[in-house]
């Protein structure tokens, strides 16, 4: 699998929603999802994954993004490719694969009144495809101060009229309900997936669902005991030593770059020692603690 690529093909069709020009799918976004199933009458939370520009791939002439899932509260190991994504005039289509037909992911043309079928995520089961409708088309403030444009859908079935689904979808970012991975998971009537952050060139844009804006990203929604998470990094910019302390002994500490790519490992057997990042080149850093009993906590941290 190839490194992921932070700027190798740009999006370059745009169409103009009033006077803003939509903003495209950033090369150098993270989007890090949360996702989970009921076992046994209980929600059960599936450690938050990252989901990333990985490629680019040709298919019949025409250029598609590779996004791929990876380990983003797990050190960063790609996990698999996850689909194809193009842009045309505002409206995205994707493949799941190379040999699987187009399909429409979203359009962000649409106006508030206007209709749009969507493949539903479990088509044996239910419908292929549903209608969802437009009710607002707004400007949104997120947590790092940008402004977007957010698509906010409604869903009802034919009999009843009664509203089983709300779907809000924000332009470069994309469905923040129930997360990124529309080949698994667009219009779904439960919560199977869901976006947590999303993250471009390096930092923090916001947090969605399920989530406290500015929480860790990586903190598992819904588990009692917390206290696993209740550790420090400090100094936080730093230039030399980053001091780390931590409730429970820490086995293992991996520093990696935004791409994933791993730059430092050190096995400490302590719940407080200091990792030297000196040598490292200035920008965004992820620290991922294992601890002796095998709980993992990530952050992040800025060299400077």
């Amino acid at each position: 699998m190839k490194k992921f690529l932070l700027a190798i093909f740009w999006l370059s069709s745009v169409v103009t929603l009033g006077q803003k020009d939509l903003l495209p799918i950033a090369q150098n976004g993270i989007w890090v999802e949360g996702s989970g199933s009921w076992i046994i009458g209980e929600f059960v939370y599936n450690t938050p994954t990252g989901l990333a520009i990985s490629d680019t791939v040709n298919v019949n002439n025409t250029l598609y993004l590779q996004f791929s899932g990876f380990g983003y509260c797990t050190g960063g190991i790609i996990l698999n490719d996850a689909f194809l994504l193009r842009e045309d005039a505002g409206k995205y289509f994707y493949r799941q694969s190379i040999s699987d037909e187009e399909k429409l992911w979203f359009d962000f043309t649409l106006a508030v009144g206007d209709t749009i079928l969507l493949d539903h995520c479990y088509p044996e089961s239910e419908e292929e495809q549903v209608q969802l409708t437009v009710i607002s088309v707004e400007p949104v403030t997120l947590g790092d101060g940008s402004e977007r444009n957010k698509w906010t859908l409604q869903y009802s079935d034919n009999q009843s009229g009664y509203y089983l689904l709300v779907e809000e979808w924000i332009e470069g970012i994309g469905n923040v309900r129930q997360g990124w991975r529309h080949p698994t998971a667009q219009t779904c009537i439960d919560i199977g997936h869901w976006l947590r952050c999303y993250y471009q060139d390096g930092d923090w844009v916001e947090s969605f669902e399920l989530l406290a804006p500015g929480a860790d990203c990586c903190m598992l929604v819904g588990v009692e005991d917390q206290s696993i998470f209740d550790f420090t990094i400090y100094p936080n910019p730093t230039n030399s030593e980053l001091n780390i302390l931590g409730p429970n002994l820490i086995s293992t500490i991996t520093v990696s770059d935004i791409t994933g790519r791993v730059v430092l490992r050190i096995q400490p057997n302590s719940n407080h020692t200091q990792v030297n990042v000196e040598a490292l080149q200035s920008g965004s850093y992820f620290l991922m603690a294992t601890t002796r009993v095998g709980n993992i906590v990530v952050r992040k941290f800025i060299k400077d």
